[in-house]
């Protein structure tokens, strides 16, 4: 089973059984379709900032990431067979594409989820030692930031990390 970040129980909830079968009468295998392609776009907006295990496991918590998702599959669910989308869903479709527009950009956070990189800037202070035949750069721990920085490996002069200066 393909992890999408809604259910066709999350459309039927947002849609009324009813809406829902009046939708996928004709094939009901096009649900699948609806959750991969709304599953799509909410990884486009937030995947910069966030990994795709935090975004799955808020979604199946009934999260942010599953209300979300739930507003883009009700639209493109309804707009399947070019029928006309009520307006609630459009309203909700739009600020669901405002609120993911505002967390591409970085100017909001998803409530319950860390993003990928900290906000704030870390500084590797580095050193040149020309004992090692591999790897001469190495970082100084001791007048580096913490947490280490995420996204590429350091190589730690462990020398200096275990010698103390007077």
């Amino acid at each position: 089973m393909a992890d999408y970040f809604l259910t066709s129980t999350d459309l039927q909830a947002r849609l009324s059984s009813a809406g829902y079968n009046l939708r996928v009468d004709d094939n009901f295998s096009a649900v699948t379709q609806v959750q991969q392609d709304a599953t799509n776009r909410l990884r486009f907006y937030c995947l910069p900032n966030y990994t795709e295990a935090d975004l799955l496991s808020n979604s199946q918590a009934g999260g942010w990431t599953n209300d979300r998702a739930t507003d883009f599959g009700a639209y493109l669910l309804c707009r399947r067979r070019g029928n006309p989308v009520p307006q609630s869903i459009v309203d909700a479709y739009k600020e669901a594409v405002e609120m993911c527009e505002g967390i591409h950009q970085d100017i909001y956070e998803i409530p319950g989820i860390s993003e990928r990189f900290p906000d704030a800037p870390v500084m590797s202070n580095l050193n040149v030692n020309p004992h090692y035949n591999y790897k001469k750069l190495r970082v100084e721990t001791s007048i580096s930031s913490l947490p280490a920085p995420t996204g590429y490996a350091q190589v730690w002069d462990w020398g200096s990390a275990f010698s103390v200066e007077f």
